[in-house]
């Protein structure tokens, strides 16, 4: 529950953060008012296959990566870069957006550990992602595991692709 008036003053929800726009909303609202949470339980969350945080679970989770770096941005006294996109951009082009390096390597860096139970993550875009973090030199906790699980969701080139990225790390 929120009032109005407060969410029309942070514009509503922001295009460019498809399938994470609540996410987006409580952080810029966090900036302006005290956000909390109710003890009671007042809805039931149902999983499963077919829902968008399955099907489209890296954009989702970029989306809430580069969410939560407008936020800090915001919190820092600084202008939000993404409050007048349409669109967020690819990754490697988030740093000219927010002026400074590092940022594609963050958002790849949170996103990653995300996607590795993701089936759908780890058939699209996703995939590319964590194996880009892995070449950066990002934490592997979890990626043997995410071989197998390669296999088991009927990607064995996928899950050759990473075992080797994995095994040029050990050398």
């Amino acid at each position: 529950m929120y009032r109005r008036e407060l969410v029309l003053s942070v514009d509503g929800y922001h295009a460019a953060f498809k399938h994470c726009e609540d996410l987006d909303l409580w952080l810029r609202l966090a900036t302006r008012t005290r956000i909390a949470n109710i003890p009671e339980k007042l809805i039931r969350y149902r999983h499963y296959a077919d829902q968008v945080s399955s099907r489209h679970a890296t954009e989702q989770q970029i989306g809430a990566a580069v969410a939560k770096i407008a936020y800090r941005e915001r919190l820092a006294g600084r202008p939000d870069p993404t409050e007048a996109q349409n669109s967020l951009p690819p990754i490697d082009e988030l740093e000219a957006l927010f002026g400074r390096e590092g940022i594609a390597r963050e958002v790849r860096s949170r996103v990653a550990p995300g996607l590795l139970y993701s089936k759908a993550g780890l058939r699209d875009e996703g995939f590319d992602l964590v194996v880009r973090h892995l070449r950066e030199g990002g934490a592997r906790d979890g990626m043997w595991r995410t071989v197998a699980r390669l296999v088991r969701f009927g990607e064995p080139a996928r899950a050759a692709r990473l075992a080797a990225t994995l095994a040029l790390a050990l050398v």
